[in-house]
């Protein structure tokens, strides 16, 4: 066991036992440290790497916080380098954990929309899931879906030929004009509806925001 865990386990129970009744009694228990051995590690100055330790560990907290705690050691240790404090990175993993500080994991877990709990009834899927189609024009899929960027959300919305794999519309565009997107999306498909093949009909289907255009030969 560390000398220092020792050490601070003394200190904490010097004042009610004292100190050569306790090594006494953690010598019987099969851990030994003589009294000489503690007020030493009392009186000695602090070792280099204690002292250095001290120093690093305020460096690598004001760089965790300026980055609102999301930074991991591999991060942390490239921005104190770049600042000019040259360290190692196991010296910034073994003190971050030390301090208790760790950054934010990417979630990798798989998530599905599923219709569990939703409050309207979901549309037939009037193509049954058989995305495959022997024609241009005869199948379109279309979703409405959001991207977490660097400057915020940005939502987006495209119709794909399943054919042809063309993109016919493909839009994007912030939160604050979320109603002119849709709005597009909409006049897109309105200007579908009308420029379809002649004697043809559409059918949709959707699971959450996204839809399906399905084409056939009336």
């Amino acid at each position: 066991m560390p000398t220092a865990v020792l050490v601070d386990y003394i200190d904490q129970h010097r004042d009610r036992s004292g100190v050569e009744p306790i090594c006494e009694v953690l010598e019987s228990a099969g851990t030994r440290i003589a009294p000489s051995t503690y007020y030493a590690a009392k009186t000695r100055p602090p070792s280099a790497r204690t002292v250095r330790d001290a120093e690093l560990v305020l460096v690598i907290g004001q760089v965790h916080k300026d980055n609102i705690g999301v930074y991991s050691a591999r991060k942390v240790h490239a921005e104190v380098n770049r600042k000019g404090t040259k360290v190692a990175r196991c010296t910034v993993e073994r003190l971050m954990k030390a301090a208790g500080l760790r950054g934010i994991s990417r979630d990798k877990t798989r998530k599905t929309t599923t219709g569990d709990g939703a409050e309207t009834e979901r549309p037939a899927d009037l193509v049954e899931r058989q995305f495959a189609a022997q024609a241009p024009n005869r199948l379109w899929v279309a979703d409405l879906t959001y991207v977490r960027t660097h400057s915020g959300w940005v939502y987006a919305a495209f119709i794909l030929d399943v054919f042809s794999r063309m993109v016919m519309l493909d839009l994007a565009t912030p939160p604050p004009l979320l109603n002119r997107y849709i709005g597009l999306f909409l006049d897109a498909y309105c200007a579908f509806m009308v420029e379809r093949p002649k004697g043809s009909t559409v059918r949709i289907a959707g699971r959450s925001v996204a839809v399906v255009l399905g084409v056939g030969t009336a």
